[in-house]
């Protein structure tokens, strides 16, 4: 689309939207609790003519923008929550509700999928096709009830069936004026494992009489490190690192329990499952080794986040038009997850990052208690979700 005009209307919409922007960051909600910023959602979608509902899921708010010809369903999803964290950000409008923060963006991420959808609804008429929007909660909440995962068993690519989807995220390691794409690999995938070993304890003058759960503790942390070599192809890439070892309670009493959490992490999902199986064995070989019983979980969490190349490169080519190709990028994956993986399981799409990255504190990193993207991002967001939006009708 004709940068130019795209400018125009997001200068249009702009004023709403840094107002949306600065309401939502005052007002940070945890997962599956948003329910102030659903209806302020709901009110700014309305007050433009957008069809919404807000009784999909929760605090999901679904909106649609009908186009003035027919065609395919593309869909752009941002999502709401925030997290458990004290902001020290010193911006000029800090959170109001206290421990609780936009650490991750989520502000800047609603507020540019309003201010997409305000464009959006001024082109409606020149639409080859409908937009659904998407404001989710709980991407934050964890592997067990994130927020994505919910809504698609739920049925949010259907009704209409969602032909493509997209989305972005603010991404500290990016400029500001810059967006990452990845053809593929974006994102990891990330499972959580928990081994908890029980011995019997005793006096560490007797070692013959207990069955210290150290020792196999120890060999399970040996073992998993070993697969990395040993179960991991050397051109692919995967984390098995621990979060969390407890063991013992004084110097001379032999530990009858141990407790290990950790993560794997990786893009390939068959290889996630390979690790699954290789450290189930591990955990089994050490009740017989060491004679002690152990309880081995192992939960498949967030999936791998990886593009449809050919949504990638559209994606690419929308971003060009609106930032100008030189300043598109293609970085390094990270080995964080998020949960629009979910989406991308069922229907084609792609994700990229929003630079934010700058000399003030849009650089630091997500999650951190000082985050806080620049507002200068916001109009390039906007431009960005609705040229993708329209180009992806439109070309069909």
């Amino acid at each position: 689309m004709e940068k130019s005009r795209l400018e125009a209307l997001a200068q249009r919409h702009l004023e709403e939207t840094l107002e949306a922007r600065r309401y939502i960051h005052r007002h940070p909600e945890l997962s599956w609790k948003e329910f102030g910023t659903q209806a302020y959602v709901l009110e700014a979608l309305q007050r433009h003519g957008i069809e919404c509902r807000g009784d999909f899921e929760g605090t999901t708010v679904v909106g649609m923008i009908r186009g003035g010809h027919p065609g395919e369903t593309v869909a752009l999803r941002a999502d709401m929550d925030a997290l458990p964290v004290d902001e020290a950000s010193g911006c000029a409008y800090p959170s109001e509700n206290g421990g609780v923060m936009h650490a991750c963006g989520h502000d800047m991420h609603t507020a540019s999928l309003l201010g997409a959808a305000f464009i959006l609804q001024d082109l409606r008429e020149e639409l080859h096709g409908d937009v659904k929007l998407i404001f989710q909660p709980a991407e934050e909440a964890g592997a067990t009830q994130c927020g994505a995962e919910v809504l698609v068993q739920k049925g949010i690519l259907e009704d209409p069936h969602v032909d493509a989807i997209f989305s972005a995220h603010v991404f500290p390691t990016v400029p500001l004026g810059k967006v990452g794409v990845c053809e593929r690999e974006m994102m990891a995938g990330v499972d959580i494992f928990k081994l908890k070993i029980h011995g019997t304890g005793g006096h560490l003058s007797t070692p013959h009489r207990a069955r210290s759960a150290l020792y196999p503790a120890l060999q399970f942390m040996n073992e998993i490190s070993v697969l990395r070599t040993q179960a991991v192809d050397p051109f692919d890439t995967a984390i098995i690192d621990t979060g969390y070892f407890h063991c013992g309670t004084a110097e001379n009493i032999i530990p009858a329990e141990a407790e290990i959490v950790g993560n794997v992490r990786a893009y390939n999902d068959d290889l996630r499952v390979e690790l699954k199986r290789r450290m189930e064995n591990i955990a089994r070989g050490l009740e017989l080794a060491f004679d002690v019983k152990c309880d081995y979980e192992h939960r498949f969490g967030y999936d791998s986040l990886i593009n449809d190349p050919a949504m990638a490169k559209l994606y690419r080519e929308a971003c060009e038009e609106v930032f100008g190709a030189e300043n598109i990028v293609t970085p390094q994956p990270a080995m964080g997850s998020e949960d629009f993986a979910f989406y991308l399981k069922k229907v084609k799409g792609a994700f990229v990052w929003l630079g934010v990255g700058d000399d003030g504190s849009g650089g630091k990193g997500l999650h951190s208690d000082v985050f806080f993207p620049s507002e200068k991002a916001l109009p390039l967001a906007m431009q960005m979700l609705a040229n993708v939006a329209v180009r992806y009708l439109n070309q069909q």
